[in-house]
């Protein structure tokens, strides 16, 4: 009688471990993945040579906004976070962390102008520390959202599919050009506001301009015209893809460059300071049109025989750029 009462209290064990083992870890983790966040949204200044703290969280994806298309992404350890981009959103980086445990790694973000943005991304995982100094109820920081903007107005617009023809050639006057310039500015000074609004009138101005004559061979460039304030003068010009194929532009740059007469190996080339510059497109299909404005620094002199270059290249031959003349005695002075 007594074996077969430790008999049915052995198959009763028995049954509550082989039910009970599988289902603990279950219990265990549906426990710790009922946390609550505290969502944050980040909009600061790019700053080169910093370094930022990201807070991510199991199942939730953060999104870095760029102000201009991202070239390269590149995580330090891919097996613990996951990083997306995608040539449709060019100006987005996707975050996720694939660890169910505390992990961190660092994450480096470029963009085709020339910025470089440093992250250190962190997770605390899916499981609670039971540590008596951590309280298990607070939320937990995750940002959603970090937008990035830039301290010196760059950026690339996107926007419709621009027609290379254009029907009509539209002037603007000064007096229009500076209307919004002058808003809330004192009398002798300069703010980013002021040149932002500029720049964007301009770029209303190249879009409704024609296209005159153009320079270089699979994709041409043209400038219209010239205006100069002091010594910052503006180019406004715009690119005709004439490939069969779809072209990525590199940021545009200015040259310094020239050649002594009767030495043949005796030439110079010098990059000048670009202030700031404005594309409507990056990427162009063949046929499209992209137009743009751009701010560069004139040096207080330069020698006779030196010429400024504007300098258009794309990614697939960036050996291979198509220079322009930068003819500033054909410029119009700003008013």
């Amino acid at each position: 009688m007594l074996q077969k009462h430790l008999s049915f209290v052995l198959i009763v064990l028995t049954f509550i471990v082989v039910i009970f083992v599988p289902v603990y870890p279950f219990i265990q983790n549906s426990s710790a993945q009922h946390w609550e966040v505290e969502p944050k949204i980040l909009i600061k200044p790019i700053l080169n040579g910093k370094v930022t703290v990201l807070d991510l969280g199991l199942h939730f994806a953060t999104t870095i906004q760029m102000p201009e298309p991202v070239s390269s992404v590149v995580v330090g350890d891919p097996t613990l976070f996951k990083v997306e981009h995608s040539d449709k959103e060019p100006k987005l980086v996707f975050v996720k962390p694939l660890s169910p445990k505390p992990a961190q790694s660092n994450l480096l973000v470029s963009t085709i102008g020339g910025y470089s943005i440093s992250f250190l991304v962190r997770s605390n995982g899916q499981i609670l520390s039971r540590n008596a100094d951590h309280n298990s109820n607070s939320p937990h920081p995750v940002h959603f959202l970090v937008e990035w903007k830039s301290t010196n107005g760059f950026v690339i617009d996107d926007i419709g599919t621009p027609s290379v023809l254009i029907s009509e050639t539209a002037s603007v006057r000064a007096s229009s050009l500076n209307r919004r310039a002058n808003v809330a500015v004192a009398e002798g000074t300069e703010s980013p506001e002021r040149t932002s609004y500029r720049i964007a009138d301009l770029m209303e101005e190249q879009k409704r301009s024609g296209l005159l004559f153009l320079q270089g061979t699979y994709f041409r460039v043209g400038i219209s015209r010239l205006y100069e304030e002091g010594k910052q003068p503006y180019v406004l010009f715009s690119v005709v893809n004439q490939s069969d194929r779809t072209l990525e532009l590199l940021a545009p740059q200015v040259q310094l460059a020239g050649k002594l007469p009767k030495k043949k190996f005796s030439a110079s080339s010098e990059q000048l300071p670009v202030l700031q510059f404005r594309l409507s497109r990056n990427k162009l299909k063949p046929g499209e049109r992209a137009d743009g404005v751009i701010q560069f620094e004139r040096p207080a002199f330069k020698q006779s025989h030196e010429s400024y270059l504007l300098q258009i290249a794309e990614s697939g031959a960036v050996d291979l750029p198509v220079l322009i003349p930068i003819r500033l005695g054909m410029s119009s002075a700003w008013k």
